[in-house]
């Protein structure tokens, strides 16, 4: 094992996570940025620096090598849910075994977890030759429209993924995510006055609920497809037969094949709004395609599962309706797991927790997992 100063470590979080890192606070996510460039400055060590958009904070690359390939890629993102200010009306504490603060599990302890873990192992000189390069995303909580091509490129030349999302549950790891679409639509109607001349309106709002209850009957739990209606809105007063209304719905699927079923049935409902007189304007499409299990990635997981049983750490196993980075890479086919920075919970809410005790064993099996693959890919 590495020699890994949990009391640093924790001083390290403390104050990662007492800087605000919106995706959209540009400087916030600048200064995690920062904090992990210094980390690294040092000799070995490249970092690369990029923006895919001037409102956002950098993509980060920090790799031992100077080669366009990688053999392990590993996956984390400075940016939280959380406004700014949050940090300042609930700053980082510890409390009763567990760490507080916003941003403590999603995701800044899987990131610094990571940095430390490689940095240690190089610092022994037990990480070369292996090619490592750490990503760290500035927007995965918008959900990384600008930086998807960025993570597949850097995908596209690694030959492993792992995601430093945090475990979950009873200490599980990810092996699979669904996909996720997000669509607009936007009904356009005939407004007349309800009690003079209703004949005469077509109504927006009456064509969306007909649409809403054919989408949402949609839905299959047991295949992991769902349909949610999140808002809708429309009307000008309820005396007016509507002539405007609009909705967003959020599409949740594990297969992309899935999709068809969802474009099948808007293809049949537009020609309902037709006949109707009503325009339909759809927009959007799905944003995060499903992360999977392929024969590779089953490959990679026996060889965790390996790992986890020789540190008398028996490796559990979760599916995740939310999704992450990780998505996109194991579209592209590259194996990819998920969920290997410590063990917490509540993310996205005021609760967020990180177990203390976790920090360490969750460091020796990501510490384990990659000298197992330095001796799989060297022989060393």
């Amino acid at each position: 094992m590495i020699k890994f100063d949990l009391e640093k470590y924790l001083s390290d979080l403390e104050y990662l996570v007492n800087i605000d890192s919106n995706a959209s606070d540009k400087q916030g996510v600048e200064k995690i940025a920062t904090f992990f460039k210094q980390k690294f400055s040092k000799d070995g060590w490249f970092i690369k620096e990029y923006y895919a958009n001037l409102l956002l904070g950098p993509c980060v690359e920090i790799s031992n090598t100077q080669d366009d390939q990688y053999d392990l890629l590993l996956l984390g993102h400075m940016d939280t849910v959380f406004e700014v200010g949050t940090a300042a009306q609930r700053p980082f504490k510890i409390l009763g075994g567990r760490a507080y603060g916003p941003g403590v599990t999603d995701m800044k302890s899987g990131d610094l977890m990571g940095a430390y873990v490689i940095e240690g192992m190089a610092n022994q000189q037990i990480l070369a030759p292996l090619k490592v390069c750490l990503a760290l995303n500035p927007e995965e909580e918008k959900g990384s429209k600008f930086v998807r091509k960025w993570l597949e490129d850097l995908a596209r030349k690694s030959k492993y993924v792992i995601v430093l999302e945090h475990a979950r549950g009873a200490n599980e790891h990810v092996q699979e995510r669904k996909g996720l679409g997000r669509y607009t639509f936007k009904f356009q109607g005939i407004a007349a006055h309800a009690g003079n001349n209703p004949e005469l309106g077509r109504s927006a709002i009456t064509e969306m609920a007909y649409w809403i209850g054919k989408l949402t009957d949609l839905t299959d739990l047991p295949e992991g497809f769902t349909i949610n209606i999140g808002t809708v809105a429309g009307g000008e007063a309820a005396n007016i037969v509507a002539s405007e209304a609009n909705m967003v719905v959020d599409l949740r699927l594990v297969r992309l094949e899935q999709e068809k079923k969802f474009n099948d049935c808007i293809i049949r409902l537009k020609e309902h709004a037709k006949a109707k007189e009503v325009k339909i304007e759809v927009s959007g499409g799905i944003t995060r395609p499903p992360m999977f299990v392929t024969l590779k990635t089953e490959e990679f997981m026996t060889l965790v599962n390996s790992v986890s049983e020789n540190l008398a750490m028996p490796c559990k196993w979760c599916k995740a309706g939310g999704g992450s980075d990780g998505n996109f890479s194991a579209a592209l086919g590259i194996p990819t797991i998920d969920g290997f920075g410590p063990l917490g919970g509540s993310a996205h809410t005021d609760k967020e927790y990180l177990e203390v005790e976790a920090i360490q064993p969750a460091a020796k099996l990501l510490l384990e997992i990659i000298k197992t693959l330095r001796q799989k890919l060297y022989n060393l």
